[in-house]
């Protein structure tokens, strides 16, 4: 369950996103941080290193069966992000070309268990973002579904690029 004393915020993002989103996690603790007195709240960002998963390249064994330590990695990465977004006050999804274009398994399994945990908490959660191009009409329809209405274009962004 989410603490009350300090929210996460989950940012999803594409890997070839990482510094924009990293950004992104900075400029959004530190607006919160200047508009909320009453808790503190973190962005969960995996490109910043002490929230990111055990790289898979340590993870493989040399002669070792590397299907089933795929496997393995995989269903633990599930599971981490999983426990993350749902110990989470709110999901960002960062929408961008990039992103857009690489149809990303793993932003589709966050997806997919955000609008879980909207469903449950019958509250809003689920927050995409677009940037960089993107356009609300590019979101895909099928798994974003009624997201769209809480969709935010935060025109600031463009000042987070380097």
């Amino acid at each position: 369950m989410v603490n009350e004393a300090r929210k996460q915020i989950f940012l999803s993002h594409a890997g070839q996103d990482a510094e924009f989103a990293r950004r992104l996690a900075a400029r959004i603790e530190c607006e919160w941080t200047r508009r909320q007195t009453a808790y503190e709240a973190h962005v969960f960002c995996t490109s910043e290193p002490q929230y990111r998963f055990k790289d898979l390249k340590q993870v493989l064994r040399p002669g070792s069966f590397w299907r089933r330590q795929v496997s393995e990695w995989e269903e633990e990465l599930r599971q981490y992000l999983r426990q993350n977004l749902i110990g989470s006050a709110a999901y960002v999804l960062l929408v961008t070309k990039q992103s857009l274009e690489k149809h990303s398994t793993w932003i589709a399994f966050e997806i997919d268990v955000a609008s879980e945990q909207t469903k449950e908490r019958q509250q809003s959660f689920f927050y995409p973002c677009v940037a960089e191009g993107a356009t609300f009409g590019e979101l895909p329809e099928k798994r974003l579904g009624s997201k769209r209405s809480t969709s935010v274009l935060i025109p600031s962004l463009i000042l987070l690029r380097g």
